[in-house]
């Protein structure tokens, strides 16, 4: 008699293992056609690991089982074949078909209320989907790039403003570049910020990611990833011009929760927004939508430091949270040279492009680090009217955090 295997998920798929008969069997690439429920089996030895055999299965038809386990106890006519196949049909086809099953519970006002989790706070979100987006140029792979690194490792004390529970096992899915520009890029960053050896998990990448997603399921199983990094929508989506139709964005995020881990998304953003509008995720607003959290990077133009050294200052401002408080600006500050990449986090009232983003009570705050002004200096350096001026420090008066200095000047509060 054979025993009952033990089951896990495995991608996109299943693993199921036979401890007592030394076998296990892999299920990937499951496709349910008309009632036939499709897939290709992997079946190895455990102990030496060894291959047995490899091909399609249709777990629905016992004429392709009953001919499975005749082929496969040709070679190891030990094993009743004929009883771990039905098995294995009989799992697969229970794991797919019930899905997650229905939960029902009481809930009640004394109920402790747990906060969402983050991997890497806060930007990597527990089992959900983030999002970067900025115009080409602006450090968002780089950024993406500093996070995988310091992900990667676990480096709690980075002095950036991450915070980082652990070591993540990551798995970086590139369309933009190819492995040896990702290996550079890293190499800089690992010295420049002096930073320990880590293995990288990096699969360059050309099919739309919905066309990959098996592939992506099994990388995901076998090197057990518990996130992804997917540089860029724009290129993982498809063709450029199903961007701004709903059933890519929808189609693709839903291929990304199957696989049930937290994924960061960087995106593109169009090349221009009318006077007064926000910039936002190039295509259909369901880019966003299926974000839980999405961020924007402002870069600053770069500067030339000398000839061999470069600078580049980001500053990322949440545009979409769920269920939460919106967390601040943060900035950073890139140096470039032809062997290292240093990073460090700056002050985002330091950053004129930035700035010009922000309310009109924040940049009066920037404004008066240097001292008390007056409302026609102040409007005369932000270019707001006097009477805009005059509003936000009556508002600003009321938070506690402008005081009148005298002679109609105003300062920050102590």
């Amino acid at each position: 008699m054979i025993s009952v295997p033990e089951s896990q998920e495995f991608g996109l798929g299943y693993r199921f293992t036979w401890k007592p008969e030394g076998i296990a069997a892999t299920i990937n690439h499951l496709d349910d056609d008309h009632g036939d429920l499709k897939c290709e089996v992997r079946i190895e030895y455990l102990d030496p690991p060894a291959h047995i055999k490899r091909q399609r299965l249709n777990c629905s038809s016992g004429r392709a089982i009953s001919e499975l386990a005749k082929t496969l106890k040709a070679s190891a006519n030990h094993i009743d074949w004929s009883a771990l196949l039905e098995q294995l049909a009989y799992f697969t086809i229970e794991n797919y078909r019930s899905g997650n099953p229905p939960e029902h519970f009481m809930v009640s006002q004394s109920d402790a209320i747990i906060q969402p989790k983050f991997k890497v706070h806060p930007f990597i979100m527990e089992n959900d989907i983030s999002m970067v987006f900025a115009m080409g140029g602006s450090g968002k792979s780089i950024f993406c790039q500093t996070l995988y690194a310091l992900a990667s490792i676990g480096e709690k004390d980075n002095k950036l403003g991450l915070g980082i529970e652990g070591p993540l096992n990551i798995g970086y899915l590139d369309w933009e570049s190819n492995v040896n520009s990702f290996k550079y890029r890293i190499r800089k960053l690992l010295r420049g910020m002096d930073l320990p050896d880590f293995e990288v998990k990096y699969q360059m990448c050309h099919l739309p990611f919905i066309d990959d997603l098996n592939k992506i399921g099994d990388w995901i199983g076998t090197a057990k990833l518990n996130a992804l990094i997917i540089d860029s929508v724009g290129m993982a989506g498809g063709k450029s011009y199903e961007m701004s139709d709903p059933r890519t964005a929808i189609s693709m995020t839903s291929g990304i929760r199957s696989l049930k881990l937290p994924v960061v998304l960087i995106h593109h953003t169009p090349k221009s927004v009318l006077p007064g509008q926000q910039r936002s995720e190039y295509g259909t607003v369901y880019w966003r939508n299926e974000s839980r959290s999405v961020w924007e990077i402002i870069s600053e133009d770069p500067v030339r430091v000398d000839a061999e050294t470069s600078e580049l200052s980001i500053t990322l401002r949440h545009r979409k949270i769920n269920d939460m408080p919106y967390e601040n600006d943060m900035s950073w500050k890139y140096t470039f040279t032809p062997e290292t990449i240093t990073v460090k986090k700056i002050d985002v009232q330091d950053l004129e492009t930035a700035m010009k983003g922000k309310s009109l009570n924040d940049r009066i705050m920037s404004i008066l680090r240097d001292g008390a002004m007056t409302p026609a200096s102040i409007s005369g350096e932000l270019e707001a009217t006097e009477g805009a001026i005059r509003t936000a420090l009556t508002r600003l008066k009321k938070m506690k955090k402008v005081v009148n200095v005298g002679e109609n000047s105003w300062g920050r509060a102590l």
